[in-house]
């Protein structure tokens, strides 16, 4: 089984080249994996291109946001599984092969994986996160359920070649969980126990900004409302207050009570 490991980049230099090497190390090697250039004025795509491995590929685009540059590499991808990589995280060197396992043991669609957080430099570790969610991932992405959408970006994904895979355009948070929603139905999730991912914090990461993650949540619930994923006005409630909950949380954590206060009243 051939997988495609997607990995967008935008001005990434100072990680890509780690990025890439950990993809190289992999134990598993009937892999292809498809770097998006997207836009980048850095070296970002000197470093992309000096890799001499045929199933390393190279496409470029104008600069237009994650979602399209993923989008790019889905449109394009060759594999009869995906996953993603983003260009500052890491792979374990048996990534793929811990979680291809079980696509060949049992009929899911999705596996996933345990992530570690890291600083910026990788010298230290920050949080360890071990999923457990087994079953069809809607329930478990609607209710914002630790165990099955923390880790979603470690999902090993079964291609379905009937269908259109497809991030939402012009997010900067949640799009990942819009996308993830968008193909619960294809079945089952189960993951391995190890760790598959080492995700690198640092202040360009996506969760440091507690405004646009407000927003991210907002589209998420907009998207999963209009888009019929929630089934009935419990499911509809339920997600609106995990989202306040989480936000309360957070502002009061960044020590913004204001935006707290305004989050306890806020309706979508």
């Amino acid at each position: 089984m051939k997988v495609s490991i997607i990995t967008p980049f935008y001005n990434a230099e100072q990680f890509l080249g780690d990025s890439i090497g950990s993809v190289l190390r992999q134990s598993y090697d009937d892999w292809e994996l498809v770097l998006v250039n997207d836009g980048s004025i850095d070296r970002s795509e000197e470093i992309a291109r000096s890799y001499d491995d045929t199933r390393i590929r190279y496409l470029s685009q104008p600069n237009g946001g994650v979602s399209r540059a993923r989008n790019r590499g889905l449109s394009e991808m060759s594999g009869d599984a995906f996953c993603f990589l983003d260009a500052d995280d890491l792979m374990m060197d048996t990534s793929i092969s811990s979680r291809i396992d079980l696509f060949e043991d049992q009929e899911v669609a999705f596996v996933g994986g345990g992530q570690e957080h890291k600083n910026e430099d990788l010298s230290k570790s920050l949080l360890t996160q071990l999923p457990s969610y087994q079953g069809n991932p809607r329930e478990g992405l609607l209710r914002l359920d630790p165990t099955c959408f923390i880790n979603c970006g470690t999902w090993l994904i079964r291609l379905h070649s009937d269908r259109t895979y497809q991030f939402p355009v012009g997010w900067t948070h949640s799009e990942d969980l819009a996308f993830f929603l968008s193909i619960a139905d294809q079945g089952t999730l189960v993951s391995v126990p190890d760790i598959v991912q080492t995700y690198r914090r640092h202040s360009r990461s996506a969760m440091a900004d507690l405004k646009q993650l407000e927003n991210g949540y907002k589209n998420y619930f907009q998207f999963a409302n209009e888009g019929g994923y929630i089934h009935g006005k419990d499911e509809r409630d339920f997600l609106m207050q995990k989202i306040r909950r989480i936000m309360v949380l957070s502002y009061l954590s960044a020590g913004m009570l204001r935006s707290s206060l305004k989050m306890l009243i806020k309706r979508w």
